[in-house]
């Protein structure tokens, strides 16, 4: 429940309260402040018409459902216009984007990086934010207590691209154990492997020798734009640089 709340509250995920039984102090639950169902709050093992209400439950579910995907539909389809005019989502529609695919995990991009260069990897990854695109960034992403490796696990077969930063400090000893394992499904998964330049990295960046065959984004020059040579990398729209 602790968990289901939190995400909640982050607009990672609708959570729907159901009483199946009489209950005294289910307002006292970390759910407690969300409305549940049936609408009357009557638990079910109370009613004499227990089918009617599942299927009442099932039709409201099922409500919530199509919502979410109208709102990822519309999302998406705002998400094309701002590509197409080279601009900024509108705020809302981004959040709103972002918003339904972190519900369900829909992760655009795969944050790998130095830690020494995590301000800047950050920054970054807001500004994707901004265009729709939802970063995978184990500082947001990673749950403390939890192994790092599982998570990345539960991940790493269904992100669809990945970003691997090069900054003044070179590659880092936990992205060369990202870059070793966990980044060699993206190849065999035929998914983009974007090398990434900061603007810290030194004239001739180290980069690990799978990488040096593949198109940089340089963000330590602005022509062409660094930001919407990484849309185009990670989306493969090119109205983001025609």
């Amino acid at each position: 429940m602790v968990q289901a709340a939190q995400r909640e509250g982050t607009g990672a995920a609708y959570v729907v309260p159901i009483l199946m039984r009489s209950v005294a102090s289910w307002q006292s639950t970390p759910i407690g402040h969300l409305e549940p169902l049936p609408a009357d709050h009557k638990p079910i093992g109370d009613r004499s018409d227990r089918d009617k209400a599942l299927g009442d439950i099932a039709e409201h579910i099922t409500t919530v459902v199509a919502g979410i995907r109208k709102n990822l539909s519309n999302a998406n389809a705002a998400q094309g216009n701002a590509a197409t005019s080279l601009v900024h989502m509108d705020p809302l529609a981004a959040a709103a984007l972002v918003k339904q695919k972190a519900a369900v995990q829909d992760f655009d991009v795969f944050l790998c990086y130095n830690s020494q260069n995590r301000a800047e990897v950050k920054q970054i990854g807001e500004q994707l934010k901004l265009y729709g695109i939802l970063p995978w960034f184990d500082q947001w992403n990673l749950r403390p207590g939890w192994p790092w490796q599982r998570a990345l696990e539960e991940q790493i077969d269904k992100i669809k691209s990945a970003a691997v930063f090069v900054g003044n400090d070179g590659i880092g000893p936990w992205q060369k154990m990202e870059i070793e394992g966990f980044l060699q499904e993206f190849i065999d998964r035929r998914c983009p492997v974007i090398p990434v330049v900061l603007s810290s990295a030194p004239q001739k960046p180290a980069l690990p020798r799978f990488l040096r065959g593949m198109t940089w984004v340089d963000f330590r020059t602005q022509d062409p734009e660094p930001m919407k040579q990484l849309l185009f990398g990670i989306t493969g729209n090119i109205d983001y640089i025609a």
